[in-house]
């Protein structure tokens, strides 16, 4: 199954139970490389739609310190876009339905020849968010991408977007990244006002599903989003979780319950919310 095909069946489906999608975002190779299939799996397991895999970098300088430090347990662990990539297909081996977007800075995607995205494509990646790119500046890359049959996804801040312009390019798409406020991740939840403002704003600019993401700490923050948004992204949380599950000394099939069960928190809210 295709990158488009995956993520436009994951959210129609959704949508057609009248259910918003539950976006995860976990670091590559944190706590280690050989455990992330196996993360991966256990995020499903919770009610996961769509994985965001972060890839790391040495200068994450957009992120808050949560998303830093585990750019940095990752780098020590021996984690590179390529194992990424490797968790990636082995993961694929048992789940070619669920989407995954690799997310992470431009600067080991840039360095690399276009036929990245290719490999990206075999291993099963559906698309990318990179932050520090924006899509004006991303025309040596898009023609792969949409060759690839992935999807450069647009984040779309809360301030002036100069890209609106882009967002029908080929290559673009996926859904749109709404953050509906300005700080790095991890930063405070965002207000019901700011949530609410953003998703309409990015309705507006094109007809892809819109998600909110930074700050999403709780699932009560998360149900609160879902009220506006087509999806609800987790990530600074659910890394800090695995971060203290990985320094307790617990075995990794406990690690691997926990983290399930966190999950489900997230998950039974948002169901919860759209059947109230």
């Amino acid at each position: 199954m295709s990158g488009g095909s995956r993520l436009e069946r994951r959210f129609a489906d959704r949508a057609g139970e009248g259910h918003r999608a539950l976006i995860l975002f976990i670091a590559a190779a944190d706590p280690a490389v050989a455990l992330t299939p196996a993360l991966l799996h256990a995020l499903v397991a919770g009610g996961a739609d769509i994985i965001e895999l972060g890839y790391p970098y040495c200068d994450p300088i957009l992120d808050g310190p949560v998303i830093r430090q585990a750019n940095r347990r990752s780098l020590d662990a021996g984690g590179t876009l390529d194992t990424a990539l490797h968790a990636v297909a082995a993961f694929r081996e048992d789940d070619d339905d669920t989407p995954i977007i690799l997310m992470g800075y431009a600067n080991p995607v840039l360095s690399r020849p276009v036929s990245l995205f290719e490999k990206m494509a075999v291993a099963g990646v559906d698309g990318l968010i990179i932050p520090d790119l924006p899509l004006r500046e991303a025309d040596m890359i898009l023609p792969a991408i949409d060759s690839a049959g992935m999807s450069l996804v647009p984040l779309v801040p809360p301030t002036a977007f100069a890209d609106e312009a882009r967002l029908g390019d080929p290559g673009v798409g996926g859904f749109i990244y709404a953050i509906a406020q300005a700080g790095p991740t991890g930063g405070a939840a965002p207000t019901a006002s700011g949530i609410e403002a953003a998703v309409a704003r990015c309705r507006g600019l094109a007809s892809l599903p819109v998600v909110v993401g930074f700050g999403i700490k709780t699932p009560d923050n998360a149900a609160m989003v879902a009220r506006h948004a087509d999806g609800v992204v987790v990530g600074s949380a659910l890394v800090e979780f695995i971060q203290r599950l990985s320094m307790s000394g617990m075995s990794d099939h406990d690690l691997l319950s926990c983290v399930t069960v966190y999950v489900a928190r997230f998950r039974q809210a948002l169901d919860a919310m759209t059947a109230a």
